[in-house]
């Protein structure tokens, strides 16, 4: 859930669990863009329901402030994409595992469906487009369509230098 309105709506219509996704989440963070201990305070308050912190843990450490303010737990999410168990390319892999979380960018703000990516090429395009005040989404279409991702993945093993 990105907001305390979503995870009052799905514990009354029956969830056992919310999930509250803060602005530090990479993916889809919510268009509010809130940090994740501001929204669980409240939440946590209005709940009856367990509620699991999600965004910007990666380490247990993280983890431990999650769980001591509170939350029945925390997602891992970016984290897992340099697991072992992972099908992304190595060099992606090493790329998040070196990452300080300064590299990445909202993106899709005009459209309400902020996304947090890291920062590359194509993300330097998507948001001159953005800046220029392109509001069409065919405009983005050919940077971020399934095929231009499995493109870029596959294009990874023919790379030299950062990803």
């Amino acid at each position: 859930m990105p907001t305390t309105r979503h995870a009052l709506l799905a514990a009354r219509i029956g969830a056992d669990a919310v999930i509250l996704i803060g602005a530090e989440a990479a993916g889809h963070p919510g268009t509010e863009l809130m940090g994740g201990f501001v929204q669980t305070a409240a939440v946590l308050r209005a709940l009856p329901v367990p509620v699991i912190m999600g965004g910007g843990i990666g380490h247990g450490s993280q983890m431990l402030a999650a769980l001591a303010f509170g939350a029945a737990g925390g997602l891992v999410g970016t984290r897992m994409m340099a697991a072992r168990e992972s099908v992304l390319h190595p060099r992606l892999k090493q790329r998040v595992i070196d990452s300080d979380g300064s590299d990445t960018r909202i993106i899709h703000r005009m459209f309400n469906h902020h996304r947090r990516v890291m920062m590359n090429a194509t993300v330097g395009r998507i948001l001159e487009r953005e800046e220029a005040g392109g509001s069409e989404f065919e405009a983005y279409r050919p940077l971020v369509s399934g095929p231009a991702a499995r493109e870029a993945q596959n294009n990874l093993r023919h790379l030299s230098g950062p990803v």
